[in-house]
């Protein structure tokens, strides 16, 4: 399984120092091509060699069937609803737990169950 950052972004580190008079501002127009010919060479044969060696993506989809995304999901939106009444009773999240509940942590809870992507 690969996870696989296409891009780095320095948007914080420009907004804060890209114009300040000693630091320039970073990013990657000047080399995009070198970029995207290194990924089609090196990254993206990578993976196709793997896949066909390994077959990981044939495998994981043929597993699809025994998974029980709706249980999965049901857990998680309880064990979500347990701890925002410990919250509202205002005892402290379990040592090692943060705080979940807010809209944001629920959308990529979501998102998470419904994006996994092997390769």
């Amino acid at each position: 399984m690969y996870w696989w950052v296409t891009q780095v972004f320095f948007d914080a580190y420009n907004k804060k120092f890209g114009s300040d008079g000693s630091h320039e501002a970073l990013d990657w127009k000047e080399c995009t091509e070198r970029v995207d010919e290194f990924k089609r060479q090196f990254i993206h044969q990578n993976i196709i060699d793997t896949e066909i060696d390994d077959m990981s993506m044939m495998q994981w989809l043929g597993s699809l069937q025994i998974h029980d995304f709706y249980s999965t999901k049901q857990r998680l939106l309880s064990a979500q609803r347990s701890e925002e009444e410990l919250l509202i009773k205002g005892a402290e999240p379990p040592v090692g737990k943060e705080k979940t509940g807010t809209k944001e942590d629920t959308n990529v809870s979501e998102e998470s169950n419904n994006d996994v992507r092997h390769v």
